[in-house]
C-alpha cells in the first residue's frame, strides 16, 4: 500500500470512529478527498492536492441558508461591507488560509497538515481548531443582523 493509500485509511479509520459519515469524492485535482458530515457541523473535506501530495487540507465551509442570505442582503451595503471587513481580520489572525464570497454567502476555513508524524489527536486538534475558527467566523455573520442599525423611514 503506498503511502497516499495508507493515509487515507489512516483518516478514514479516525473519521469513522469519530461517529462522522463519509462520502469519497472525485476530483482531478485531488489525489483522494473525503467529504465528510456529522449532526449540527458544517461539511468537512478533507483532501490531498495532486499538487501538493505531502500535504493534507482540512476544510469547513460555511454557507448561508436561503432566508439568512435574504436577510443579510436587506441590510445597508456600508454595513454589510463593514461586517464582511471584521469577518476578513478575524480569519486573519488565524494561520489558517480562507475564502470568502463575494456577498458573504459563504466562507471556508482550510488548514494544512503535512501529514509524517501525524497521529489521531494531533489530527483532532486541527480538525476542531479549523471547526471552531469557522463557528467563531459564522456568528460574526449570523449576528450581524441583530447589530445593524436601524434603517431610517423616508420623510414624506
Amino acid at each position: 500500500m503506498s503511502r497516499e493509500q495508507a493515509l487515507k485509511e489512516k483518516v478514514r479509520g479516525w473519521l469513522l470512529a469519530g461517529d462522522w459519515t463519509l462520502n469519497e469524492g472525485s476530483s482531478n485535482d485531488h489525489a483522494w478527498m473525503f467529504h465528510a458530515t456529522f449532526p449540527g457541523v458544517p461539511d468537512l473535506l478533507i483532501f490531498v492536492s495532486k499538487k501538493q501530495p505531502d500535504a493534507m487540507m482540512l476544510q469547513f465551509q460555511f454557507r448561508q441558508t436561503d432566508q439568512q442570505l435574504n436577510q443579510w442582503t436587506r441590510l445597508d451595503s456600508s454595513f454589510r461591507d463593514q461586517v464582511r471587513m471584521e469577518l476578513q481580520f478575524h480569519l486573519a489572525s488565524t494561520d489558517l488560509d480562507f475564502e470568502i464570497g463575494e456577498i458573504l454567502e459563504s466562507f471556508s476555513v482550510t488548514d494544512t497538515i503535512y501529514p509524517e508524524g501525524q497521529n489521531r489527536d494531533s489530527f483532532w486538534r486541527r480538525l476542531r481548531r479549523v471547526r471552531n475558527v469557522m463557528w467563531s467566523g459564522a456568528w460574526i455573520v449570523l449576528l450581524a443582523p441583530q447589530r445593524a442599525p436601524l434603517k431610517e423611514e423616508s420623510a414624506n
